[in-house]
């Protein structure tokens, strides 16, 4: 078997610039991680094109738009196809396939050269935080920021920990689609003015972890929770949380679903219950009926982050931070378990910055799963990253192109680089590259 025909190179060139082959083990867990049981890859249904550049893969039919819209198609489309995720329909064999239009790159806007600040969110702790930085000291700092003049501010990764908010490393996510609750403002939650009282001795003991240099994470946690609980008990309902609820979709029941059943079964998936363990699966969906104010809890949360955050980005154009990889016991691995490589990690050859190389512990998407989903787990990941904020930094943007991935119980050292070819994921990354210039550069995104 040809592990160029799967997008993997063998080696890689050195900081010497020695090229260096990665041993025949490395190369064969790599093939088996992407399920390589044939000599090249499947080829889905799946079209990604260029906008201007979309030309109809030979069939008549028709071309369902993402904004409900439809478009009768012959060998050729019209020029002003828009992007977005669209079907195309054979109407000589009936199928259905995914057709991708992508921008021919980022968007720029006009005043790009600002300045701005990078901020990590938890160390931006002011009195009335509750032992770490939260979304209402956001707030109070993008409207200084921006009374300074600064353009944006890029933050660090807001993402949900695997599965409890006390994990410590924002770049070592349970979940790139959802938030960290730990940010949560709780003055800014509904019922606090009125329940202030109640709360002022869980309020004490949380502003008193102030005091302390380093960040008690999982006290901060626990203080907090139980202020939640107990706000939720009161909460009278709101519309708008019942339309985040809605336009969420199923995604958010499954991520309610999976902090649930992390509480009944432990934080590790892998060894929950079988009838639990595929999202699918109709024991999952009755967690949301057996456990509907804990699940409804949870969503609550969620829901709270976004209207903080939006809050805050009233301020001040916020720049997001997205993981290059998740955790392989956090929700988005068990949601998406079958498009993700398993027994690989994401890492990183020696170097002058670590002579020993670094392998991260996070899990990378298998590129041929990727496009036989047709990218909806990336697609999903950039819209929720991008909620409420001006802009995205993906960590590491080789994960568009190419990453090397290290087996399990292997060192850094014997690791492999597996490329993303034409067509795959981020095809239009290699002309748009040259035309990013800032972090801070919106982007129309999938």
């Amino acid at each position: 078997m040809n592990p160029a025909s799967w997008g993997i190179d063998e080696g890689y060139v050195d900081m010497s610039g020695e090229y260096r082959r990665a041993p025949r083990q490395t190369v064969t867990a790599a093939l088996e991680a992407m399920h390589a049981t044939t000599e090249q890859p499947d080829a889905p249904n799946v079209f990604v094109v260029e906008q201007e550049d979309a030309n109809a893969p030979g069939v008549a039919g028709w071309l369902h738009l993402e904004d409900g819209g439809s478009l009768p198609i012959d060998s050729s489309l019209p020029p002003d196809v828009p992007v977005g995720y669209h079907f195309i329909e054979d109407l000589k064999s009936g199928d259905s396939s995914p057709f991708i239009v992508v921008p021919r790159s980022c968007y720029l806007p006009p005043d790009l050269f600002a300045w701005g600040w990078a901020l990590q969110l938890y160390a931006l702790r002011s009195e009335s935080s509750w032992g770490i930085g939260d979304m209402g000291s956001l707030r109070r700092f993008a409207h200084w920021a921006a009374g300074n003049d600064a353009g944006f501010c890029l933050l660090n990764p807001l993402h949900s920990p695997a599965p409890h908010p006390d994990q410590a490393s924002p770049y070592f996510p349970g979940s790139r689609v959802w938030r960290n609750p730990i940010y949560i403002d709780l003055e800014d939650v509904p019922g606090w003015s009125e329940h202030r009282g109640a709360l002022e001795e869980l309020g004490t003991l949380g502003r008193e972890l102030n005091d302390r240099r380093i960040i008690d994470r999982g006290e901060v946690w626990r203080l907090k929770e139980t202020a939640l609980m107990s706000l939720w008990r009161v909460f009278d309902g709101d519309d708008d949380f019942d339309r985040y609820c809605r336009e969420s979709g199923p995604i958010l029941d499954a991520f309610a679903a999976f902090v649930v059943l992390a509480d009944l079964h432990g934080p590790d998936w892998h060894v929950w219950p079988t009838d639990v363990l595929k999202p699918q699966q109709a024991a999952v969906s009755h967690v949301l009926t057996d456990h509907r104010d804990r699940a409804r809890f949870v969503k609550w949360q969620q829901w709270l982050l976004d209207r903080q955050l939006r809050a805050a980005a009233k301020e001040l154009m916020l720049v997001g931070d997205v993981a290059v990889g998740v955790n392989s016991v956090g929700f988005d691995a068990w949601y998406w378990q079958d498009v993700f490589a398993p027994g690989m990690r994401v890492g990183a050859p020696p170097d002058d910055f670590n002579l020993e190389g670094q392998e991260w512990g996070v899990l990378a998407f298998n590129p041929h799963r990727l496009r036989a989903a047709a990218y909806e787990p990336f697609a999903l990941m950039v819209r929720h990253a991008l909620r409420s904020l001006g802009g995205l930094r993906l960590d590491h943007i080789m994960g568009l192109w190419r990453l090397f991935w290290v087996p399990d119980e292997s060192s850094p050292t014997e690791l492999t680089c597996v490329i993303r070819r034409r067509n795959s994921w981020a095809s239009w990354h290699s002309k748009a590259s040259g035309r990013i210039r800032s972090s801070s550069a919106k982007t129309s995104g999938p």
